[in-house]
């Protein structure tokens, strides 16, 4: 991911050791140097969703298989854990409302159900889904 004012986001798989890591790096002056942006621990990422507003806000989140939830806050220097609120660690996808840069709404799936924060992941709660039968 590119921005027009010097900002330029990578992120790869790595699947050497028999594991799934996902490394990323974060350049500041157009690809000229580069800074390791790397989640904490070895885990299983499902998915990276990025801010809309990432230009502005430098936000960034991991849905992951052992862990919930992780944001930064920082172009993905730093990380926390998003998961006041979820039932289940093992997130499987993550999403980020459309108008997200004013809503600050998020998505997640974990295997007991659907989970809204309205808050950057700050807190989560259940959303009501109704089973139909196929």
């Amino acid at each position: 991911m590119a921005s027009g004012n010097g900002w330029v986001v990578a992120a790869w798989l790595d699947l050497r050791d028999k594991g799934t890591r996902i490394y990323g790096s974060r350049s500041d002056d157009g690809g000229a140097t580069w800074t390791a942006a790397l989640l904490p621990g070895k885990l299983q990422v499902s998915q990276i969703v990025v801010s809309p507003g990432y230009e502005r806000d430098g936000m960034v989140f991991a849905a992951t298989l052992q862990a919930g939830v992780l944001g930064s806050l920082d172009g993905g220097h730093n990380w926390g854990f998003s998961n006041l609120g979820l039932s289940d660690a093992e997130a499987v996808a993550l999403a980020l409302s459309p108008n997200f840069t004013v809503d600050l709404t998020m998505l997640v799936a974990v295997n007991t159900g659907a989970f809204i924060s309205n808050n950057i992941g700050r807190t989560w709660r259940l959303l009501p889904v109704e089973a139909v039968a196929m």
